[in-house]
């Protein structure tokens, strides 16, 4: 970033770009050349309702078992701890279940150099699996840039075989080369669907 950036100690500003962050599922390159995914569900409050520091913002990266930190004036991120895994073995391999089965998904269907999948799981028992597939192809030196970004929560019981699915696709496109084009799409999907997993 260039220029006078005084404007980064503004609180509203950087509460804003965090938000953005979150929003968009932003894609971050670590020190160790690996991408994680900044989620809403991968923040860590402070404890004791401490004030969040905006160059110290702390995530986890539950799909890649990755910790870590971000500074949201700079953008930067930064390795606190690999191998972060769940305390429950059968949820934590379920996870990895999961996440083997997106990632072979965006081989066959989307720009693999852009896109990543997130997974966040809540309960124990009576589980909702969060996906989210975000896609990020940019390309501003020819004045265009464009995102995919959908996520889907799966009802799940431990145990059994059965799930539903509602879910949500959110796509931003803005082309500025001869002028000012962008196209903005949400398209939810709320009326649940149920299935029945099948092995293999």
């Amino acid at each position: 970033m260039r220029g006078n950036k005084d404007f980064l100690e503004n609180s509203e500003i950087l509460e804003t770009l965090w938000n953005y962050y979150e929003s968009h599922v932003y894609h971050h390159q670590l020190e160790n050349g690996n991408f994680v995914a900044v989620t809403k569900e991968g923040w860590i409050a402070p404890e004791d309702g401490a004030t969040e520091d905006f160059e110290n913002l702390q995530y986890v990266d539950y799909a890649r078992n990755t910790l870590f930190s971000l500074n949201v004036k700079t953008g930067h991120v930064q390795l606190v701890k690999e191998n972060h895994t769940l305390e429950n073995e059968t949820i934590e391999n379920l996870k990895q279940e999961i996440f083997n089965e997106l990632n072979d998904y965006i081989e066959w269907d989307y720009r693999q150099d852009a896109t990543l999948a997130t997974i966040f799981i809540d309960g124990t028992d009576d589980l909702t699996i969060r996906i989210c597939l975000s896609c990020h192809n940019l390309n501003l030196q020819n004045y265009w840039g464009g995102e995919w970004i959908s996520t889907f929560d799966v009802n799940h019981t431990l145990g059994t075989s059965e799930f539903s699915v509602v879910g949500r696709i959110k796509i931003n496109n803005h082309y500025f080369e001869s002028g000012n084009i962008q196209f903005n799409m949400v398209k939810n999907f709320e009326d649940e669907v149920k299935g029945v997993a099948v092995a293999g």
